[in-house]
């Protein structure tokens, strides 16, 4: 891999750390704004009627990773179909858009005004909020084929910054509420409409002038369009498996325990989700490299990313992970209170650890997805997603604790992880075996010469109060952590490389 790719992939990287990071602060202000501005009573209007609408687009994420997908390939490959993948990318989601508006006008709208509860002499502006959500939906399919064509180019500082206008945008929009009076939340709808038409917009001129492929005809290649449509299915199959294998697990749980059993599997997948958006953050960086050089048969630089950007992951969520594991009942309990669910600590610990395994899968599963022949994959690791239901199911009908359920997912991650390594050395030629060489035993031996250092530090340390413990845990893991990546991580050529960026 050259150093102009290395380049690119730190500075997207870096662009979309920054976006996370300010996105994150700015939804949680205006959700906090948008609740005072509102009140509860409207606010949960709209939150219901959101949630009603957004329920309907669970193929969305598909169709995205499908137009990503083909169209770095295309690029790697030199530029020969994009106009048409991105035609035939447009035609799905305005397809799929038609379809999600007309069950939401008749099954979603029956089941607003007949199944929820609405606040009496609310349920014209909650129509109204309705109708602007579903307005709002179609926009943004109209979007998704132009934001797609962003991120495989790999223009990830347009992607972050207008990113960041939007949230500044609905943030903006909820100090305008108070001059609407008692229609505010009419006008919350069709002010959220408004801007993002206008951050589709943005989309849509950017794209048109960057990219020469970014015009809409008329589709002709029916089997690139099956092929993508194939890619969509299977990439489907695998989402519902993990949407199925989550919610199913915990309905075992309110089953066998209860509902504080149920809070606490919440709480785990809430840390789950601050952990995991780190590591996608990466893979995002690095997949349309991935993609372009198997397209264009630059295998080797292909497997140099695949196994440092692996190990790069699982370091990042490493650094990150310790520390909240040293002090999760703290960190508990200045997030959640002192009121907790008494199980969330240890679920949020073994959710840790999955979350740690799946960091050396991600990139495996974007080299697999990358090659499109995912059929088998997707059904393989689909089949091992739902392993986890069944064996929870057979442990808590023979009296074991719920905890042994978050045991089962870290030994089925660590399947799945396996089942990742041998399909991309089938599909890829990134041999398991030097995959785990340069990746797997270097992480491995990282873990526990930093982990145990820390552990047998820490352990004495006689720190009182939360934040103090934090912060002196946080740095005497920091003190063994850097040693031993830089050391023991790291080939002598990734050392080279990382002291010639600092020096620039």
């Amino acid at each position: 891999m050259s150093e102009s790719d290395n380049g690119r992939i730190a500075k997207n990287t870096l662009y979309l750390y920054i976006r996370m990071a300010v996105m994150m602060v700015v939804r949680l202000y205006t959700v906090r704004v948008v609740l005072e501005t509102l009140g509860v009573s409207d606010y949960g209007i709209w939150t219901a009627v959101t949630a009603l609408v957004s329920a309907f687009t669970v193929v969305n994420p598909t169709l995205v990773s499908a137009t990503q997908r083909f169209l770095t390939y295309d690029m790697g490959r030199g530029s020969r179909r994009l106009t048409e993948i991105f035609s035939i990318a447009f035609f799905f989601f305005l397809v799929m858009g038609l379809v999600v508006t007309l069950a939401l006008e008749s099954g979603g709208l029956w089941f607003l005004k007949c199944r929820m509860q609405v606040p009496q002499g609310m349920e014209g502006q909650a129509a109204v909020v309705f109708q602007f959500c579903i307005a709002t939906l179609l926009v943004d399919m109209v979007r998704m084929p132009y934001e797609s064509a962003i991120v495989a180019a790999e223009k990830m500082r347009f992607y972050a910054v207008v990113c960041l206008l939007e949230a500044f945008v609905l943030l903006g929009i909820v100090f305008l509420l108070p001059l609407f009076g008692s229609g505010r939340l009419a006008a919350y709808g069709a002010l959220t409409f408004g801007a993002q038409g206008v951050i589709c917009l943005a989309y849509v001129l950017y794209s048109r002038r960057k990219f020469g492929f970014a015009r809409i005809h008329r589709p002709h290649d029916r089997q690139l369009a099956r092929e993508m449509a194939s890619f969509c299915g299977w990439n489907v199959f695998g989402s519902l498996a993990s949407m199925t294998a989550i919610q199913g697990l915990n309905l075992l749980m309110n089953v066998y325990f209860g509902v504080d059993v149920n809070a606490a599997y919440g709480i785990s997948l809430q840390a789950h989700a601050a952990l995991w958006i780190t590591v996608v953050n990466l893979s995002k960086a690095a997949t349309p490299r991935i993609t372009k050089d198997y397209a264009s048969g630059q295998l080797e630089e292909m497997r140099a990313l695949v196994t440092g950007m692996s190990k790069a992951s699982y370091f990042l969520m490493l650094l990150m992970a310790v520390p909240m594991v040293l002090n999760i009942n703290e960190l508990l309990r200045l997030w959640l209170g002192a009121k907790l669910p008494p199980l969330a600590p240890l679920f949020c610990v073994l959710t840790v650890v999955q979350t740690l395994i799946a960091a050396l899968s991600i990139i495996p599963d974007s080299v697999n997805m990358a090659t499109g022949r995912i059929r088998n994959y997707q059904f393989a690791v689909s089949a091992l997603v739902f392993l986890t239901i069944g064996v929870s199911w057979v442990l808590f009908a023979c009296g074991l604790a719920p905890m042994w359920a978050l045991i089962v997912k870290c030994g089925v991650e660590i399947l799945i992880l396996l089942a990742r390594m041998w399909y991309q050395q089938r599909l890829a030629g990134v041999r398991a075996g030097m995959f785990t060489m340069q990746t797997l035993l270097p992480s491995l031996t990282v873990t526990v010469i930093a982990v145990g250092a820390t552990s047998a530090v820490t352990s004495r340390l006689p720190v009182e109060g939360a934040l103090a413990r934090l912060f002196a845990t946080t740095g005497i893991w920091i003190l063994f952590y850097l040693p031993s990546v830089w050391f023991i991580g790291l080939t002598a050529p990734q050392r080279s490389a990382l002291l010639a960026k600092l020096k620039h």
